[in-house]
């Protein structure tokens, strides 16, 4: 099925390139109203059922090529739905974990029905987020969860981010064990929506 993509609404998101050097992890949340236990388990469930988490190649043509160039790792938190309660509720939760996450929308020419996404894909606020529901996940996004939140420690909180720091080899292992939890390289089975999400990420 094709799609078309329009916007939804976008709520700008704060500027992400503060110093987290030498922090704790938790250090990065935001003194905002915190969720409770209950939204977090909800957000859980939700992230389990209809997200899609990853690190992912931001330009993956030149992957696919074999050239090292241009080639950045994003951390990448989506949850799609049909429902935009569910999108409003979930993009809230994250809101109080002191994320803002921009949501869209995609028309299904096929099924006539139109896809909701809300979508995080900066180190900070997938590190909020996982924060704070990681310990509510359960079994392979749990999995990748720990692995972002490590590979998010190693290029924020140590200090590491940015083009004149290289990945190294432990960071460049984390990607690939999160790709093998997916086990399509990269490319996920989870959501039929996906291909459009990532056409929107790439503009």
């Amino acid at each position: 099925a094709r799609a078309h993509l329009k916007f939804y609404y976008m709520l700008e998101t704060p500027k992400a390139s503060q110093c987290y050097q030498g922090k704790n992890l938790e250090d990065i949340t935001m003194d905002n109203q915190q969720p409770t236990s209950e939204e977090l388990a909800w957000l859980a469930g939700i992230i389990d059922g209809e997200g899609y988490l990853t690190l992912a190649w931001r330009h993956q043509q030149e992957v696919a090529r074999g050239e090292r160039r241009n080639r950045n790792v994003i951390a990448e938190l989506t949850i799609t739905n049909t429902d935009p309660e569910i999108i409003e509720k979930s993009f809230l939760i994250m809101l109080k974990c002191g994320s803002h996450g921009r949501v869209r929308t995609f028309d299904q020419t096929q099924t006539k029905r139109t896809q909701y996404v809300v979508e995080l894909h900066r180190f900070a606020q997938v590190g909020r987020v996982l924060m704070k529901v990681g310990p509510y996940l359960v079994g392979n996004k749990a999995s990748r969860a720990r692995l972002i939140l490590q590979f998010i420690k190693s290029r924020l909180v140590d200090g590491r981010k940015g083009k004149g720091n290289p990945y190294t080899d432990e960071e460049l292992s984390f990607v690939h064990q999160v790709h093998e939890l997916i086990g399509t390289n990269g490319h996920n089975r989870e959501s039929p929506q996906r291909p459009y999400v990532e056409s929107a990420l790439s503009k």
